[in-house]
């Protein structure tokens, strides 16, 4: 999407200059080999020594290019590193030419052996999709160094781009460069963590900025963490060109202007008869309200058009899109919209980022934000993400979620339409939006070492994608993924019933999808002595453990809000009684600002031969800051300690 948006925007250069800055077409590899003393404090299996990355924007007769230079020194210690580390892949899809390519490695007695120029092969992905250049280094040994370099020829993201600045491992040394045409303004945003951008004035022609960073941690993945949000980055972006009087080139006014266009077509008034001939045969406007209306159109779209994740035009034009019924997701947003036009509803086109690969900057305007594309209806209060087969009405993706967006509302000046847009927050949906309940009766009556099992699992929200799709499995399918809510309870049970309600998309967000059966099983019990151990925790499912010996370094950012209440029956046998019935009684929550927002509570009860527990698990809010982890992870292992708990009967 970002490649259509920035078609056109070429033209901006009006003078041909030499192509590569002498940064890039003099780099080269050291004369003098890195070795491994320079790794300095950090013992990790692999250190990256030296990391170089330049981007070099360069104008080439009427077209600008991008020169992008990556420069990586790499230190193995042991056979795990290397195999990690001894091929390398570079990505080709949106490159124009690989301009230079070296590499080496060095042993630990200093010997270096150079690549040749047949170690450098293309191949194209197992699909089609992508194409890619590889290379690889034999006879590395524990202490050996990689050391290469490359320099892609490629199209730049004007509008917006950015530099990840920390990896899986640490970095002792690393550098980015950013230089430009000097009538090209640049602006740049140095994320925390990251030190100024310091200006190299040292040449007029250019704007170059630079950034240096020194013995930079491994980014160290954390349970229930966002970890793109606590990156090391750079942001940059093309901000003004003053010999053209061009300000705010990548502002939101004009993404507001490219995004609403993109979506208000131009339809000619076949396919616009064509709408309103869909809309009326589906009876919308008989509907009750905008919700019923917005569903039922959902619903429809989404049954009857297929998706394609393709950036091809031809699935962004209403003709071709109501002829193929097919389209890409600003296909379907342009679709939607047009048939929520001939019902008189009002929307705003939301246009946001993945916030787990990078959260949207409501303070710095970069196209680098303007991702993924969904709507937000007014009237209901909802939002909605046409592109997206397995969602519906007030679901978005999670992780457009609990992020900025940019909202483009339509506003008529003089009888044409244009979008105003303004950056608001999209909030996280509430812990009732998302729902995994499961009722369960065991009856051990029979027999203490035989469960007769009845379960019922009831889903909803980002729990219930299946319900968007189910309807069109064949029944070995459908088999096929309902045989999973058993064996996530039992495995090897002898399965007696299993059925599945409410598997409708146009019921997604309205009914839960319902799946329930009976199995017989006696994995949930065992003899000890006298006594029979019933693993009730584990009627529950596997649960999630946060331990860890490491200090905790990031604040928790789930992907969304949620809740687990379960009902649990146990048929105690004639004869028996419950001799811990007291240790499933348990209280753990986190209260924040004055109100109980993650909570843990199981009680359990017998009412004659009937061991009645119930559990409330909830998580009302997504982030909870680092000073709190600890009372989240206590409300978090109370789910995984109760997983571990076991009823003991003892007869008599």
């Amino acid at each position: 999407m970002t490649r259509e948006l920035l078609a056109g925007i070429a033209l901006l250069a009006i003078c041909p200059l030499a192509a590569q800055h002498a940064l890039v077409k003099d780099h080269d590899l050291s004369a003098n080999p890195p070795t491994a003393a320079q790794a300095g404090a950090f013992k990790e299996p692999t250190v990256l020594l030296q990391r170089t990355v330049i981007t070099d924007i360069e104008e080439e007769g009427d077209e600008v290019f991008e020169y992008y230079l990556m420069h990586h020194t790499v230190l193995l210690r042991d056979e795990g590193a290397i195999e990690a580390e001894n091929k390398v892949h570079v990505g080709l899809n949106s490159v124009i030419d690989v301009v230079t390519v070296k590499a080496r490695s060095i042993a630990p007695d200093g010997h270096v052996n150079a690549l040749q120029k047949d170690a450098f092969k293309r191949a194209t992905d197992e699909d089609g999709t992508g194409s890619y250049l590889y290379f690889a280094f034999e006879g590395l040994v524990p202490g050996s160094i990689i050391d290469f370099f490359y320099v892609l020829k490629k199209r730049p993201n004007l509008r917006g781009d950015g530099e990840q600045m920390q990896v899986g491992v640490p970095i002792v040394n690393e550098e980015l460069h950013l230089i430009n045409p000097a009538r090209l303004v640049y602006a740049s945003k140095s994320y925390p963590g990251v030190p100024a951008v310091v200006n190299d004035t040292s040449d007029t022609t250019v704007q170059h900025q630079k950034w240096e960073l020194h013995n930079v941690p491994a980014i160290e993945k954390e349970e229930s963490a966002n970890m793109a949000a606590a990156t090391l980055r750079v942001a940059y972006k093309l901000d003004r060109i003053p010999d053209r009087s061009i300000k705010g080139f990548s502002s939101y006014l004009n993404a507001s202007k490219l995004y609403h266009g993109l979506v208000h077509q131009e339809i000619e008034s076949k396919q616009q008869k064509e709408i309103a001939s869909l809309v009326k045969k589906l009876g919308l406007a008989k509907l009750g309200n905008d919700e019923e209306k917005v569903r039922a159109l959902e619903d429809h779209l989404k049954t009857n058009f297929q998706v394609i994740e393709v950036s091809a035009p031809e699935l962004t034009k209403i003709e071709t899109i109501l002829k193929n019924k097919a389209a890409n997701e600003m296909g379907m947003v342009a679709l939607t919209c047009a048939c929520l036009r001939d019902l008189g509803i009002d929307y705003q086109i939301v246009v946001t980022s993945d916030r787990t690969v990078l959260p949207f900057d409501p303070e710095f305007e970069s196209f680098q934000f303007l991702h993924d594309v969904g709507l937000f209806l007014p009237s209901v209060n909802k939002y909605m993400a046409p592109g997206q087969a397995g969602l519906r009405l007030g679901y978005l993706p999670a992780e457009n979620m609990n992020n900025h967006g940019l909202f483009i509302r339509n506003f008529d000046v003089g009888g044409a339409l244009t979008g105003v847009g303004s950056v608001k927050f999209i909030e996280p949906l509430p812990d009732v939006a998302t729902i995994h309940d499961h009722l369960i009766t065991a009856d051990l009556s029979a027999d203490p070492t035989s469960c007769n099992l009845t379960f019922e699992n009831q889903l909803t929200g980002y729990y219930a994608p299946l319900q968007c799709f189910y309807a069109f499995l064949d029944d070995d399918k459908k088999k096929e993924i309902t045989d999973q809510y058993v064996t996530y309870l039992v495995e090897n049970g002898d399965v007696k019933e299993l059925t599945v309600e409410n598997g409708e998309g146009k019921l997604f967000g309205v009914k839960p999808l319902i799946i329930k059966g009976r199995v017989e099983t006696r994995k949930f019990a065992g003899s000890a002595g006298e006594k029979v151990l019933f693993k009730i925790g584990e009627l529950i499912g596997p649960q999630v453990e946060m331990y860890s010996e490491k200090p905790r370094k990031l604040p928790v950012d789930d992907d969304y809000n949620r809740r687990f209440n379960r009902s649990i029956d146990v048929v105690i046998p004639a004869g028996y009684t419950v001799q811990n019935l007291s240790d499933l009684n348990i209280d753990k929550h986190l209260d924040m600002d004055g109100k109980r927002e993650l909570s843990f509570t199981c009680t359990a009860t017998q009412e004659g031969n009937v061991v009645k527990v119930r559990i409330e698990e909830y998580y009302r809010r997504c982030q909870v800051p680092l000073e709190q982890y600890e009372g989240y992870r206590t409300v978090v292992n109370a789910a995984a300690d109760f997983n571990k708990l076991a009823l003991v009967l003892v007869k008599g």
